[in-house]
């Protein structure tokens, strides 16, 4: 079973119960948390340490979803085995999806997954032959490929199963495929262009995973090294933006001005490099960095209140070595991932040790937490 842990209820303080129903804010303001540890306001957790075999070590959990109690463990960067692997509510192993090689069915880059729930099939994207392939979600049996028509950057599952895909100002593209959000079918016919190619850096290796988010069937995506989130309709509208004391992202004219240098110039200058963010029906959840330091934040809809605070003070709160950031929504909860590599170096107090510990392997521990 899973563990589930109560945290105390200082979050009443905080954020007060409220029965009004959660709106979309034009602004997320967050604050910097300093004095009140994440382990007083949190409310609730769970721990899933995932089964190690031996041919399922996961060096990097790149995407991680849950849907219809599987947990799906995308790892791009594996030297031996890049792949997607498929773990039960338990942690225990359930096989893979696809396989690396160049044959049917196999892939050389997995860059990303989709679950399709219309069509009851399972997308990976595979950067390196820039084809569409789809699995069986209940065999994992492979079914097609498709190869795409123009490159793109990231995606997301859009309404009534199509898709829905980001290009990058960098990418290669010709015509109507130049504009930035594409939307196709599962055959990677297009069903709408729109939003026209803005002069910004390349998306290139900048921390920043994906640009889209979802809130109550609605889809949003922001431009990397932006704050600023667009809604996506049959046009493309403002929606909010995010806000951190102490922290700006750069604007427009500065990305423009300064592309080819983008990273050093951001480091020098102190403005928000990345920024991901994350809705479930109750809260936010955002990871964010600024040189070397990254940041989780949490707002909370209904008290329409929100903070942030480094990455290390959660680490060295809950005694748990590295944290990934927020991966994906499930049940209201986010879901996240804890990297065991320093097991044998935990303190005593750590959760991993008080719950658990004797099913920790090499293999991440699934992080599932409602603010």
């Amino acid at each position: 079973m899973v563990r589930k842990i109560v945290f105390s209820a200082l979050s009443i303080v905080l954020f007060s119960a409220c029965s009004r129903t959660p709106k979309m804010e034009s602004v997320y303001n967050f604050e910097e948390l300093d004095k009140v540890k994440v382990s007083e306001i949190v409310k609730d957790y769970s721990l899933i340490p995932l089964e190690l075999t031996e041919n399922n070590q996961i060096l990097d959990a790149t995407e991680v979803k849950i849907v219809d109690d599987k947990i799906f463990v995308l790892d791009c960067y594996s030297q031996l085995n890049k792949t997607l692997h498929v773990f039960d509510m338990d942690g225990k192993y359930q096989g893979q999806v696809g396989t690396a090689g160049q044959g049917p069915g196999e892939y050389i880059m997995p860059m990303s997954f989709l679950v399709n729930n219309k069509e009851n099939l399972i997308h990976i994207m595979d950067m390196a032959t820039n084809k569409l392939l789809s699995y069986k979600f209940d065999t994992f049996e492979f079914v097609k490929e498709t190869q795409l028509t123009f490159y793109s950057s990231c995606s997301a599952s859009y309404d009534n199963g199509q898709i829905i895909w980001y290009i990058g100002s960098g990418l290669q593209n010709e015509g109507d495929f130049q504009k930035h959000i594409q939307i196709t079918d599962t055959q990677c016919e297009i069903k709408a262009s729109m939003l026209n190619r803005k002069d910004l850096p390349t998306r290139g290796l900048y921390n920043i995973r994906n640009c889209f988010m979802t809130s109550d069937g609605d889809t949003y995506f922001h431009h990397p090294f932006l704050g600023d989130y667009e809604k996506i309709g049959t046009e493309i509208t403002p929606a909010f933006s995010l806000k951190f004391e102490h922290h700006d992202f750069p604007s427009e004219e500065y990305l423009s001005a300064n592309k080819k240098e983008i990273i050093e110039r951001l480091k020098d200058d102190g403005y928000i490099q990345y920024c991901d963010a994350l809705m479930s029906q109750s809260a936010m959840a955002c990871y964010f960095g600024i040189d070397k330091t990254a940041y989780w934040g949490i707002y909370d809809r209904a008290a329409s209140k929100g903070w942030y605070i480094d990455r290390e003070k959660i680490e060295d709160d809950l005694g748990i070595g590295a944290l990934n950031r927020p991966k994906s929504v499930y049940n209201d909860s986010f879901v996240s991932v804890i990297y065991t590599e320093k097991i044998d170096e935990l303190p005593e107090s750590s959760i991993l040790l008080k719950n658990g510990q004797d099913k920790i392997s090499e293999n991440p521990v699934i992080l599932i937490f409602k603010p």
